[in-house]
């Protein structure tokens, strides 16, 4: 993240948090990387692999979605972003959330917690 801030900056349009909250999902939602990386649901934006640094490569580009957060502890849903570098080894179980604040210290999220992610888009929200 730090080597890339600026480059995460002007797509995000934010100053992310220097680092990202894993998330585990449901082993219902197995093929989700399958989807995301073909672009559904259609992400926010795309970065071309060449504007990043520090890039395996076996990576490809990366997507952004918008997503809404929602947890026991977050009274009010956080807006943040699932981030995903194509063909990424992240655990088929794990998505990556990013966001303008650190959310596991900030909300008092905790390993094991039950969260809620709502992707959405500009016409409205996908479950």
């Amino acid at each position: 993240m730090v080597e890339n801030q600026e480059t995460l900056s002007r797509y995000f349009r934010a100053d992310l948090f220097p680092g990202s909250l894993n998330v585990d999902i449901d082993s219902a939602a197995a093929s989700l990387h399958q989807q995301l990386d073909l672009g559904e649901p259609l992400p926010a934006f795309t970065i071309s692999r060449r504007e990043l640094r520090a890039m395996s490569p076996y990576l490809g580009d990366a997507q952004a979605w918008r997503v809404s957060l929602s947890a026991a502890r977050i009274s009010t849903p956080h807006e943040c972003w699932v981030f995903r570098r194509i063909d990424s080894k992240v655990p088929v179980n794990v998505l990556e959330i990013v966001s303008t604040v650190a959310i596991a210290r900030t909300f008092g999220v905790r390993h094991g917690e039950d969260l809620e992610l709502v992707f959405l888009t500009d016409i409205g929200k996908l479950a």
